[in-house]
C-alpha cells in the first residue's frame, strides 16, 4: 500500500523524478525489445508472433487493470500496484528470456502492468496538481522528455551491444520510480472521480495506439 501523507514541496520534484526513471525505462524497452528478443534466439517469424500476442493481451489486460483502477480507495495504491508487476514480470524476462513461450507470456503480463502506468500517472499528476496552481502538468511532464532521451543518448554504451540485461534496468528503474511514488501524497477515488477523466473513458483505440507504439 502507498503511503498517504502530506508533502510541503514546492515543486513537485518527486513526479518530475518519477517522469525521468519511467521514461528513462520505456527508452530501454521500446528501442531495445526487438534487439533483446533477436539476441536471445527468437526468428523474425517468432518475433513478429510474439509482438502481435503482446499487444493484444497487454490490451484486454491493460484495459481491466484501468476499470479495477477505477474503483480502488486510493488511486496510489493502484499505480503502485502497476510498479510492482511490471517489476516482476521484467525480472522474470530477464530469468526465463531464452525460452520462446515464456517469455511471451512474460513480456505479455510485463506490457499489460507497464502500459497503463502512462496513462494513470498523467490522470494522477493532473489531479495533484490541481492544488498546486504555480505549476503546470507540462512542467512536470516535462521530466519524461529528459528521462527518455538522456537515456536514448548513454543506453547504447550501457548495454554495449548486449541487450539481455534491458529488463533488468527496466526493472531497476521501475523499482525507483515506486520507491518515490510511495512518498507521494494519497488522492482518494472520491477526490479523483470530482476532478478529472475517468480512466474507463480511454478507449479501446487509444489503448492500442498506447501499447503499439511502444513495439
Amino acid at each position: 500500500r502507498c503511503v498517504d501523507m502530506k508533502t510541503s514541496e514546492k515543486f513537485p520534484a518527486l513526479l518530475f523524478g518519477i517522469y525521468i526513471v519511467y521514461y528513462a525505462g520505456q527508452a530501454l524497452q521500446s528501442g531495445y525489445e526487438s534487439l533483446f528478443l533477436s539476441q536471445n534466439g527468437l526468428q523474425p517469424s517468432q518475433i513478429g508472433t510474439v509482438t502481435f500476442v503482446v499487444t493484444i493481451g497487454a490490451i484486454l489486460l491493460q484495459t481491466y487493470l484501468g476499470s479495477v483502477s477505477d474503483r480502488v480507495k486510493i488511486k496510489n495504491g493502484a499505480i503502485c500496484i502497476l510498479y510492482i508487476g511490471s517489476i516482476i514480470f521484467a525480472l522474470l524476462l530477464t530469468k526465463f528470456q531464452s525460452s520462446y513461450l515464456p517469455t511471451m507470456i512474460f513480456l505479455t503480463l510485463f506490457m499489460g502492468f507497464f502500459s497503463p502506468i502512462v496513462p494513470l500517472s498523467d490522470d494522477f499528476s493532473i489531479r495533484y496538481l490541481n492544488s498546486n496552481k504555480k505549476y503546470d502538468y507540462g512542467s512536470v511532464r516535462m521530466g519524461g522528455t529528459i528521462g527518455y532521451a538522456a537515456m536514448m543518448l548513454v543506453s547504447g554504451y550501457i548495454l554495449n551491444d548486449s541487450y539481455h540485461t534491458i529488463f533488468l534496468l527496466v526493472a531497476i528503474t521501475l523499482a525507483t520510480g515506486l520507491v518515490m511514488f510511495l512518498f507521494i501524497p494519497g488522492i482518494s477515488g472520491e477526490e479523483a472521480a470530482d476532478h478529472g477523466v475517468n480512466s474507463k473513458k480511454k478507449s479501446f483505440l487509444q489503448s492500442f495506439r498506447l501499447i503499439a507504439g511502444n513495439h
